[in-house]
């Protein structure tokens, strides 16, 4: 049974932004939008995201809670490189927590046919919401995070 809960109701997901580290160096973390988003980590997001009606029946089946992964300040490709040149810059790890929304299931459940395919990429890019931030020992407060 544990099995087929993470298989059917966990959800693996990815958000990406821009960063102004992209500016600083365009040859490692990207020129363009499409190479950033393969290529700077510092805008990246992983989250794994749950349904909350595992926890309480009450709500919708379509809603998640959701656990995020990050990281900022990485401009060079590797830490020792980064302390000679940067030495005042130190990359940090990122923790989010956040709430989700299933698209996969609310289209499921609404078009029928093959046309929904269409949209199953959608099942794996987080949905940009209200988001807790911990890093650096302090709490952050984003109104709308992606």
């Amino acid at each position: 049974m544990a099995a087929t809960f993470l298989h059917d109701d966990v959800q693996l997901k990815f958000s990406f932004h821009q960063t102004k580290w992209a500016k600083q160096r365009p040859e490692l973390l990207g020129n363009n939008f499409g190479q950033q988003m393969l290529k700077d980590y510092n805008g990246q997001t992983y989250w794994l995201s749950i349904p909350i009606s595992k926890i309480d029946n009450n709500l919708p089946d379509f809603l998640m809670f959701s656990f995020g992964y990050g990281a900022d300040a990485m401009i060079y490709g590797n830490p020792y490189e980064q302390d000679i040149v940067m030495s005042d810059l130190v990359p940090y790890k990122q923790f989010y927590f956040s709430i989700d929304i299933n698209w996969w299931k609310i289209i499921n459940q609404t078009i029928i046919g093959k046309w929904k395919y269409i949209f199953y990429p959608l099942k794996y890019i987080k949905t940009p919401m209200p988001t807790i931030e911990l890093s650096q020992k302090k709490l952050k407060f984003h109104s709308f995070y992606f």
